[in-house]
C-alpha cells in the first residue's frame, strides 16, 4: 500500500526523470537537485496566484497530485536545464495543469431540490 503523500525529495527525484537529465538508476547530480529544489517553490506560488492548485505543504504533496505537480515543476525547471524550447514537456504541462484543476476543484455542494407531485406546475385547482 502507497503512502497518501509523496516527499519533497521524491517530487525531486521524479521531476529530474521527467526532465531526462539524470541517467536511469544513478544518484541525481547534487546540483540538479539543488537546482530543482530552489525553483520548486516558485513553481508552487505561481500555480497558486494562478487559481490552479494550492499546496498546502511544500514538504508533502498529496499523493493524487503528485505526478501533475512533477510536470508541471519539470517544464518550470526546463530553462534551468537548457530545455526551455521542448514542446513535450510543455504540452505535458499544459494537460497537468487541467488535471490540477480538476483535483482542486471540491466536490459540488449544490444539493437537488425535490419537490412534491402535488406542487407541479401542471395541477390547477378550481376554487
Amino acid at each position: 500500500m502507497t503512502s497518501a503523500v509523496k516527499t519533497r525529495a521524491e517530487l525531486i527525484e521524479q521531476v529530474i526523470d521527467n526532465l531526462g537529465v539524470g541517467a536511469a538508476g544513478q544518484a541525481k547530480a547534487p546540483e540538479d537537485v539543488q537546482k530543482v529544489d530552489s525553483l520548486i517553490d516558485v513553481s508552487f506560488a505561481r500555480l497558486a496566484a494562478l487559481g490552479i492548485y494550492d499546496v498546502s505543504n511544500p514538504d508533502e504533496v498529496e499523493a493524487d497530485a503528485f505526478l501533475a505537480l512533477s510536470a508541471v515543476v519539470a517544464n518550470d525547471c526546463a530553462a534551468a536545464f537548457a530545455l526551455s524550447g521542448d514542446e513535450s514537456l510543455a504540452a505535458l504541462a499544459r494537460q497537468a495543469e487541467g488535471d490540477l484543476r480538476m483535483i482542486g476543484r471540491g466536490a459540488s455542494t449544490k444539493p437537488y431540490l425535490v419537490t412534491d407531485r402535488a406542487l407541479g406546475a401542471g395541477r390547477r385547482w378550481r376554487w
